[in-house]
């Protein structure tokens, strides 16, 4: 997507995860009330990724974070 020039440049592995966790909450808490809310929210998020410019002012999670963090992810 990047290559294709669909999504912006300086999105990383790490904020794709970061966005998959956070819906996996979403989805936990809306799911009986809620069930569709998530889309919104995915929808508001890959808009952000494809918008031109720098993503964040935040540096991105790091190999050694995000290797620190899929293990606790996986229960």
């Amino acid at each position: 997507a990047i290559a294709a020039g669909t999504v912006n440049p300086g999105t990383t592995t790490g904020d794709v995860l970061a966005l998959v966790w956070a819906m996996r909450g979403l989805v936990q808490a809306t799911g009986e009330v809620a069930p569709g809310a998530w889309q919104r929210f995915l929808d508001i998020h890959l808009a952000g990724l494809q918008a031109p410019g720098p993503l964040s002012r935040t540096p991105a999670l790091s190999s050694r974070q995000l290797s620190k963090l899929a293990p606790r992810r996986r229960s």
